[in-house]
């Protein structure tokens, strides 16, 4: 039989043969990657709602069912309204106050400090009701501070005292009405000394910002004493309080300029913030809240600004060390959690499923917690093969095991 391959055809053979081999070298072995194999980031980001027209001690922050931002412009004794974005809208008032809330109706609750009164506007500044004025009978106050409104519409109010009365929170219906009040002065369980921010979680419990006793305490929705934690080693001067959608526990240190986290059983997860105007300082800062999306915002009082904080990392359950994200799929990068003091030596090695070391790294933190980015290269500066690895994290005398799944 004659052969009917010639040899053009035994050319185009093998340069098609060449080409399947590049295509499939090149899908094999994406591009490598540039920078450094590890480098430490914030687990952090910043932004800032700053006004047209201005701040003077902004005091606290409240948020409606249509993502609208409120601000108790405390030394401009007026409310201004923004935008879920921050852009800003309106303002009104004239108001000496400290804490704001809005409840599931639109309606805007500003605590004045000032007058001893509440007083109740709808969403555009329009007033509706107040009660109130000095004393220690029901529904009288002596500088009310801190207000909240649950899922309910129970509205909680704390009263700083300062006159001889306070110290105390009371609860009211939605119409002003008393229900029921707790608290005396004192060091306690239940007792306060100038008593700040109120925050409740999703059951409805009540936690109240102890300042001057340097503590938070939680109460049931009918003022039952349920625990509390800090002390003067932890907290100097606590002011705010909030609560995000997992019931962990955010508290503001008006004098350390600090923001520190906690779970519900009141163990702590972080911490961040100095003095300073940079994006994560702060200057006295004073009242907190978070918004439906775990977003953290807080009334950087003396930087006349609002300060939101949102994080991708999750650490309420970082036991020193954790990968984050885990699996790892192609285009990311995995993050090393490490929750130990600031200036702590450490040293991360990265074995695949042989037990080969593909990877090391050795440092220190530099906050607490602190993320270490790996690329996915090995030694060599190349991407992984992906697989199974184990992470060994040491430091001192504590070592860390975890395994990390990478795909493309």
């Amino acid at each position: 039989m004659k052969n009917i391959w010639s040899k053009r055809n035994w050319v185009y053979l093998l340069m098609f043969s060449c080409f399947l081999i590049v295509v499939v070298s090149c899908t094999n072995n994406p591009t490598k990657p540039s920078g450094p194999a590890f480098s430490m980031i914030s687990p952090f980001q910043f932004v800032t709602i700053g006004s047209p027209i201005g701040f003077h001690n902004p005091s606290d922050i409240a948020f409606d069912k249509d993502g609208n931002i409120y601000v108790m412009d405390n030394s401009n004794s007026r409310i201004q309204k923004f935008d879920s974005n921050g852009g800003y809208l309106t303002y009104w008032g004239s108001i000496t106050g400290w804490g704001i809330a809005v409840d599931n109706n639109n309606y805007v609750y500003v605590a004045g400090s000032g007058s001893n009164t509440i007083y109740k506007f709808n969403s555009s500044g329009t007033p509706i009701t107040q009660w109130g004025g000095f004393g220690n009978g029901n529904g009288q106050f002596d500088n009310p501070d801190g207000i909240i409104i649950d899922s309910n519409n129970n509205i909680f109010v704390s009263e700083e005292g300062g006159s001889g009365y306070g110290n105390r929170i009371q609860k009211f219906d939605v119409n002003g009405n008393f229900v029921l009040e707790w608290g005396s002065p004192g060091s306690g369980d239940g007792q306060f000394n100038a008593p700040q921010q109120v925050a409740v979680d999703q059951k409805g419990n009540v936690y109240v910002v102890d300042r001057d006793n340097h503590r938070v305490q939680k109460f049931d929705n009918n003022g039952n004493y349920l625990t509390q934690w800090g002390n003067a080693n932890q907290l100097q001067n606590p002011c705010g309080v909030a609560v995000d959608g997992n019931d962990n526990i955010y508290i503001v240190d008006h004098s350390l300029n600090q923001i520190k986290k906690f779970n519900t059983n009141g163990n702590f997860i972080l911490e961040w913030g100095s003095t300073g105007m940079a994006p994560g300082q702060y200057e006295n800062p004073s009242y907190a809240r978070i918004d439906k999306n775990n977003n953290f915002y807080v009334a950087d009082e003396s930087n006349n600004r609002i300060q939101i904080t949102s994080y991708p990392y999750d650490f309420s359950n970082l036991d020193t060390f954790g990968i984050f994200p885990n699996p790892v799929h192609g285009g990311q990068e995995a993050g090393f959690e490490i929750g130990l003091n600031p200036g702590t030596s450490f040293s991360i090695s990265i074995k695949d499923s042989l037990g080969t070391v593909v990877n090391q790294y050795q440092g220190q933190t530099t906050a607490n917690p602190c993320i270490l980015q790996w690329n996915m290269t090995a030694a060599d500066g190349n991407l992984v093969d992906p697989g199974v690895y184990f992470a060994t994290f040491q430091s001192g005398n504590i070592q860390k095991n975890q395994q990390l799944t990478y795909s493309r």
